[in-house]
C-alpha cells in the first residue's frame, strides 16, 4: 500500500493526503519550505476533506508567518530527538523507568557514554 494516498494539492508547495500506513482516515499536510529542500508535515488531526483544507492554509500562514519574523519552525531537530530516545533506552537499561528518578550525579554519568557502555 502506498505511504501517500487521497493526495491534493491546495497551492504548489502545499498539499494535504491520508496516510496509508496508519489506522485512521485522518488528513496530514505538507509545506515546503521556500530557498530550502524541505517539508514540514503537520497532522490535521480530521477526517473532513474541507476542514482539511482550511486547517492546512492556516498552517501555511503561520509557517509564512514563522518565517518572516525568523520564528523557529521546527520544535527539535532529530538529532536531539535520538539522543534523548538513546538516553531513555539507557536509563532502561539501568533499571530507571524515567529520567526523574535520576539524581544529577547518575544523570551525568549515564550521559557520559564511557562510563558504563563502550563507544558507540
Amino acid at each position: 500500500m502506498a505511504f501517500i494516498i487521497d493526495k491534493e494539492e491546495l497551492k504548489p508547495g502545499l498539499i494535504i493526503f491520508r496516510r496509508g500506513d496508519v489506522e485512521h482516515k485522518n488528513f496530514y499536510c505538507r509545506i515546503k519550505l521556500p530557498k530550502a529542500d524541505r517539508y514540514k508535515t503537520i497532522s490535521l488531526k480530521t477526517s473532513n476533506i474541507n476542514e482539511a483544507r482550511d486547517r492546512a492554509y492556516d498552517y501555511d500562514a503561520d509557517v509564512r508567518f514563522r518565517i518572516k519574523h525568523e520564528v523557529p519552525i521546527f520544535d527539535k531537530p532529530f538529532s536531539d530527538v535520538s539522543k534523548e530516545y538513546i538516553e531513555s533506552q539507557r536509563a532502561e537499561a539501568q533499571g530507571f523507568t524515567n529520567l526523574s528518578q535520576f539524581d544529577l550525579a547518575a544523570l551525568l554519568r549515564i550521559l557520559d557514554q564511557n562510563w558504563y557502555f563502550a563507544p558507540l
